[in-house]
């Protein structure tokens, strides 16, 4: 096992280039913040930057503990952030519960990150089913075999289901 006082060292020395050319200037800041949310995005879709849709999101569990799991944004509406879950997972147990969430984008190379609180509420039907079909087959297939955040066995007990 690694000595905490050597990775703590580790940490100490890591140090940060900064890139005056990323400073954020504030008097180009859009005054909506949906908006300059939507500019920054577009920037980076427009990068190579790798997986610029991930984001945190954040609900409570039933014992009011802080839970978060990284999610990939797939639509974007007015003030909206649209992401998809498999409804009996835990995430979406706690979202019914509470509809207070928080998200988080983090783009280290650009020298960003978004932090939004809000409420959630689930997309149609017609939506979500839309979505599902539009995952490739194998994904699908998982999604019908797993459930998710339960535990299991192993690979074969999921295998077998598929």
């Amino acid at each position: 096992m690694n000595d905490i006082a050597e990775i703590n060292h580790k940490i100490k020395m890591i140090k940060k280039i900064e890139n005056d050319s990323l400073r954020f200037d504030e008097s180009h800041a859009k005054l909506n913040p949906f908006e300059q949310f939507l500019e920054w995005f577009n920037e980076l879709l427009d990068s190579n930057l790798a997986d610029p849709p991930a984001m945190v999101v954040a609900s409570v569990d039933e014992n009011n503990f802080p839970d978060t799991r990284v999610v990939l944004l797939k639509e974007l509406a007015l003030n909206q952030f649209i992401f998809f879950t498999n409804y009996t997972s835990n995430k979406a147990k706690q979202f019914a519960k509470s509809s207070v969430v928080a998200l988080n984008f983090h783009w280290p190379q650009f020298n960003r990150q978004v932090r939004i609180r809000g409420k959630i509420s689930k997309v149609s039907r017609e939506k979500s089913e839309k979505y599902f079909n539009s995952r490739p087959h194998e994904a699908q297939l998982a999604a019908y075999a797993s459930h998710q955040s339960s535990v299991v066995s192993g690979k074969e007990e999921i295998e077998k289901k598929t």
